[in-house]
């Protein structure tokens, strides 16, 4: 190995106190005035002029010398004279890899990993100790980051945390790493220096059945590809691997950001992950992806950023939970995507979100696409420039949903910022919500209820008609012909609401058989509607109850209109 020559004393000043102007480093073989050539690469390619000169800053160049020879170095100013000599030089010589082996040298975790260190001055785990270079050769960087991984995961005598350094471009990699059954930690300084990047269609790291209490930790780096374009893979794809922490990173631009793969058979098989302080976006599908048995994932102060059509997927998983100040932008089908594949009681938690410049088809946040989906609170969330979503939220199968303190600031496609005609909805509970509609601002839920128990709404006579829970406390039917009607199941109620029918006859005669549906528990059984005579009204109260609207009170005569 070329040897990189040191001064072997201190430069001598002149009378200004600074470097002799214009020194020549003079080199000959040992014990003779014949020069022998040193070398400005440490390939030994190029040679250096003999004797050697120093710049106009008084320094000398880098030189390399031929470890087979050995030199003599006379020092002179630039008229000729001597400074000092020394003979022989090679022996006094000694290079950062001949300090570093000393201090890092090949450790018990390489040796097990078959991994052989290149450069030995940079400590076990640093991605430089392997030979990456910022900007070179890409399948060097390759094997580079695949090493550090095989020793960070061999579980042998020191194993070290893997470490990517500082730089201003990346490390550009070709081909992933897989970690399997050991935890292991990878860092760095922070993600907009210390990351990897790839143009192939690669994940960049694979966790595999990595199941320890305390799990893998990926702390301050960055995953990005070129593209999201043409990607078949997750950057980063966890694989049965439990309790692990993403924090202060950046995912951009893979076919998913994260994939969590579970497996349904497996308990907890993907459980006790946290994303904290991070950014997970511009992914051509879905930002982050959970399967089934992806339990108790934490979401904490998380950017899931533009680009894809799904921001977060989370299926068949109980215990899903987003706190402090997130912030989804930019999707284009849903949101937040919350499924099962059979009834799930699934206590999810969405707290804390600016859903902002969503253009969600499906819902910002859509819950039971396939499946019943049960407790769900989605509480102090602002839907923010999402005006062109069809709704904030989509509750198509869903028991047991609680919204608190949300804000809407735009209205939306549909008209309404909840979907309250899904397939299978019950025990809606709505507090402190303000919702806006495509005309105006409403309030709704017990801390505002006044106004949303004392609006009255006008049901559209018809043959057959469904009142909508939703939209008032008190609803007017007015009977304007001697035709036969009936009175369906409203839709959208909420558990313990109380709903006033008022039945206001204006034909002019009798009317035609009223029939309720049997959702309606009438006094005394019975589905008809008490005869009421032109020009007069009836009331009949009812109060929800299980899937049953039992009813409360009615008028016991005939009221003038």
């Amino acid at each position: 190995m070329a040897k990189l020559f040191h001064l072997p004393r201190a430069v001598v000043i002149n009378d200004a106190g600074r470097p002799y102007a214009g020194a020549l480093a003079n080199f000959y073989l040992t014990g003779t005035t014949t020069r022998a050539d040193t070398y400005a690469d440490a390939a030994l390619t190029t040679a250096h002029l003999n004797p050697v000169p120093a710049d106009s800053a008084r320094l000398f160049p880098a030189i390399y010398l031929d470890p087979q020879v050995e030199y003599k170095l006379v020092l002179t100013q630039s008229n000729g004279t001597q400074i000092y000599t020394v003979d022989p030089v090679s022996e006094e010589t000694f290079t950062q890899d001949d300090l570093g082996l000393l201090l890092y040298p090949r450790t018990q975790a390489e040796s097990d990993a078959s991994v052989t260190p290149t450069y030995y001055q940079y400590p076990p785990g640093n991605l430089l100790r392997y030979g990456a270079v910022s900007g070179g050769v890409v399948a060097t960087n390759s094997t580079a980051w695949q090493s550090a991984c095989a020793q960070a995961a061999s579980n042998s005598l020191g194993a070290a945390p893997v470490y990517i350094p500082r730089s201003a471009n990346g490390y550009e990699i070709d081909a992933g790493a897989t970690i399997t059954a050991y935890p292991v930690r990878i860092y760095g300084d922070n993600a907009y220096n210390s990351f990897l990047t790839t143009s192939a269609d690669i994940s960049i790291l694979t966790l595999t059945d990595v199941q320890q209490v305390n799990g893998p930790i990926l702390e301050n780096i960055g995953f990005l590809r070129g593209t999201s374009s043409g990607s078949t893979k997750a950057l980063l794809q966890v694989n049965n691997s439990s309790n692990g922490r993403i924090q202060g990173c950046q995912i951009l631009r893979g076919k998913y950001g994260v994939y969590f793969a579970a497996t349904a058979t497996a308990p907890n098989s993907c459980y006790g992950w946290a994303i904290r302080d991070s950014i997970i976006a511009n992914c051509g599908t879905i930002n982050i992806e959970c399967e089934a048995q992806t339990n108790s994932l934490t979401l904490e102060n998380v950017v899931i950023g533009a680009g894809a059509p799904v921001g977060l997927h989370i299926v068949d998983s109980i215990g899903f939970s987003c706190v402090g100040s997130n912030n989804l932008e930019g999707a284009t089908s849903r949101g937040i995507d919350i499924d099962a594949t059979t009834d799930l009681a699934m206590g999810a938690y969405i707290s804390g979100f600016d859903f902002e410049t969503c253009v969600c088809t499906l819902g910002v946040i859509r819950i039971g696409a396939t499946a019943l989906v049960r407790g769900v609170k989605i509480e102090s969330n602002q839907f923010n420039n999402a005006g062109s979503s069809e709704w904030a939220v989509n509750p198509i199968r869903c028991y047991d949903l609680t919204m608190v303190n949300n804000v809407t600031t735009t209205g939306f496609n549909s008209g309404e910022a909840v979907n309250r005609s899904g397939t299978d909805q019950a025990y809606f509970s709505e507090i402190g919500n303000t919702w806006q509609t495509n005309s105006a601002f409403f309030s709704k839920g017990s801390l505002v209820a006044e106004q949303y128990v004392n609006t009255r709404v006008a049901v559209t006579y018809s043959a057959s008609m469904t009142p909508n829970a939703a939209l008032g406390n008190h609803q007017d039917i007015v009977i304007t012909d001697s035709s036969a009607f009936t009175v369906n199941a409203p839709t959208n109620p909420l558990d313990g609401q109380l709903l006033t029918l008022t039945f206001i006859n204006t034909s002019g005669g009798a009317h035609g058989t009223g029939t309720m549906n049997a959702v309606f528990h009438m006094a005394g059984g019975g589905t008809s509607i008490p005869t009421i005579a032109t020009g007069t009204n009836r009331s009949l109260t009812f109060r929800y109850r299980i899937n049953a609207w039992l009813e409360v009170s009615r008028n016991a005569n005939d009221v003038p209109n």
